[in-house]
């Protein structure tokens, strides 16, 4: 795994709670509970925090992960940039603390298809199959109302895994840009479950013991 490396964005404060990625969670943070799954792809040595927090700097520094600081108004994309040309590994995975149903599981498959598939970038989503309006227009059916698993279904992107090689961002690919070209690892829907605001923050927690059962079902 040595080839590798992780990237793991992390803020002080966020919209869902004053305390951001280290706001409690079980009996640890957001941000621990995170860096714990990703020592489970890789050692600590190739995990880096992405950061301006001086508080999360001190914070990540007893796990023995990387830390990264990086300008509290830089850009998603540009904070990638700046963060890849501090990291030798060839393969970038990017990992975000808001979904902490994502964990080895997901990760370890991803890294075997990235390997062997080599694509642009491979990106974790969610497969859904409804009725889609955009803008007050239908998407993806038409006049004749039709079940739903004849629908063409919709990709969601989930802000879980990215995995990508290097050169593509000092090759001046933009992260955006790479998506157009991206290939699609789906995610269950309890895997997909994202922390967008206080609600659905409130909602994961309930969710932790499910998390628990269904990791020991993986191990059996």
């Amino acid at each position: 795994m040595n080839n590798f490396a992780v990237i793991i964005p992390a803020q002080e404060k966020n919209r869902h709670n004053e305390l951001g990625d280290i706001t409690s969670f079980g009996d640890t943070t957001l941000l621990e509970w995170k860096i714990a799954q990703c020592k489970e792809i890789t050692g600590a040595p190739n995990i880096f925090v992405s950061s301006s927090s001086k508080k999360i700097q001190d914070y990540v520094r007893h796990t023995g992960v990387n830390f990264l600081y990086r300008d509290l108004d830089i850009s998603y994309s540009d904070m990638i940039n700046d963060a890849v040309n501090h990291i030798d590994a060839e393969n970038i995975i990017l990992i975000s603390c808001m979904t902490p149903f994502m964990d080895y599981n997901v990760y370890d498959r991803m890294l075997n298809i990235f390997m062997k598939k080599k694509p642009n970038i491979l990106v974790s989503v969610e497969k859904k199959t409804e009725y889609i309006f955009f803008r007050q227009k239908r998407l993806n059916f038409d006049d004749k109302f039709i079940s739903r698993k004849y629908l063409d279904p919709i990709y969601i992107t989930i802000n879980g895994c990215f995995i990508f090689k290097k050169d593509r961002i000092l090759n001046n690919d933009d992260f955006g840009v790479m998506l157009n070209n991206a290939t699609f690892f789906e995610v269950d829907s309890f895997e997909a479950t994202e922390i967008k605001d206080t609600n659905s923050y409130e909602l994961t927690k309930e969710l932790i013991n499910l998390y628990f059962k269904r990791s020991l079902n993986y191990a059996q």
